[in-house]
């Protein structure tokens, strides 16, 4: 039974990522009705499959969307994996949700409106409703490699014995001098093994682990809780919670209710993590597009309104004639309007009037730099920050 769940698991992980197999669902799902540990089995392996390369795995998320409708796994499933595939930039990534959304109001919408077809898997459910099993897996289901469950059971050489039996490989003893050579093999491999860089890599599945933690929670609150169990280093996960505010569609306020969770922690990292990102990320504003940099404004702001940060970063800021760029004025634009919107524009100029804030990056020391920083807050409707450079041009000219 052991081996052949195994042998199942590898048939079907196979063939789900070759093409669109729709019948092979249903045989996962009948095998599942009757013996419901292969099918969970099965299905975690799926979900493992898919997150080491979310890229090339539409047909998976697609056969998943399959077992859904057979009563085998769970819509959060699949709607995590619709979200993965969206960041990501997969094509196609509407037919997952054509899919799973068969037999509702969005099937005519679908094949009238956006041209997707959308096809009827329910002709071919042949496990009735009392003989499903749904398995309560989400994307953060993980499974170990299918051939380290063979060398659980069987050690190398019953499984040798087996695979000679089955594939009709020579025994060992027909082939000693191959047996000393492969003897020999480790040793030689160590004296010319090359390192290879996995740093890319680990850098990728680092930023899915951490998109997975926050897609998965239905909370602000939740996932700050599961950013802090994953023990990871501050700064890393502050610059992936950026990353993907800034992929956002539209502003999204959650990346900025964890922000205020994380940095309000005894653990001073995180809002160190913050400040340090703030230049950062200031300095490297002309390479994103426009909504972009309005989402990483809009997600400062809010930290900066609830104090969450200290305003003494703003000391990245170089709002002078040759400083300044267009992405970065964007920028500014957005962290005080998010400013304005939370905490009132006399509150944001009163804290401006604080003494050490005299020196940050909005108030330049030239005088050109200083008209065109007046100017800049004029053209954002933002007359009574103006006024108080206005007021710094009268003293310098006086």
């Amino acid at each position: 039974m052991f081996i052949g769940k195994i042998t199942f698991t590898r048939l079907v992980l196979s063939l789900c990522q070759e093409k669109d197999n729709r019948e092979l669902a249903v045989v996962v799902a009948v095998v599942n009705s009757e013996l419901p540990g292969i099918g969970e089995f099965v299905l975690t392996h799926l979900v493992q499959l898919f997150k080491e390369n979310v890229k090339s795995s539409l047909n998976v998320a697609l056969f998943v969307a399959d077992l859904y409708n057979h009563g085998m796994a769970r819509l959060e499933l699949v709607a995590q994996m619709i979200l993965l595939l969206r960041y990501f930039e997969v094509p196609d990534t509407i037919k997952v949700l054509a899919r799973v959304h068969q037999k509702t109001d969005v099937r005519d919408y679908l094949e009238e409106k956006v041209g997707v077809p959308v096809y009827d898997a329910f002709d071919l459910d042949l496990v009735m409703d009392k003989y499903k099993h749904r398995h309560h897996l989400d994307i953060d289901a993980s499974a170990e490699p299918l051939s380290k469950h063979e060398h659980e059971w069987l050690d190398a050489e019953k499984w040798a014995d087996i695979q000679q039996l089955i594939l009709g490989l020579p025994k060992p003893e027909d082939e000693p001098v191959q047996q000393e050579v492969l003897r020999e093999a480790p040793a030689q491999a160590a004296e010319t093994q090359h390192i290879v860089d996995m740093t890319q890599n680990e850098d990728v599945d680092f930023k899915k682990q951490v998109y997975l933690v926050v897609m998965s929670a239905l909370s602000a609150e939740e996932a700050t809780h599961k950013v802090l169990r994953m023990r990871k280093n501050a700064r890393a996960v502050v610059s992936v919670l950026i990353e993907m505010a800034r992929r956002e569609k539209i502003s999204n306020p959650m990346y900025g209710n964890i922000g205020y969770r994380l940095c309000r922690l005894v653990d001073q990292d995180w809002r160190l993590s913050f400040e340090e990102e703030f230049a950062e990320q200031y300095n490297q504003m002309q390479e994103y597009e426009t909504n972009q940099i309005r989402n990483i404004g809009t997600l400062y702001g809010y930290l900066l309104a609830s104090d969450s940060l200290d305003w003494q970063c703003l000391a990245a800021v170089n709002l002078t004639i040759d400083g300044s760029t267009p992405s970065t004025r964007i920028f500014l634009q957005s962290v005080f309007e998010e400013m304005r919107s939370e905490m009132g524009m006399e509150a944001v100029v009163r804290r401006l009037k604080e003494p050490d804030l005299a020196a940050i990056g909005i108030f330049p020391e030239a005088l050109d730099d200083k008209k065109f920083a007046r100017d800049f807050f004029r053209a954002i409707n933002m007359a009574p920050i103006a006024d108080l450079l206005r007021a710094r041009i009268n003293a310098a000219s006086a």
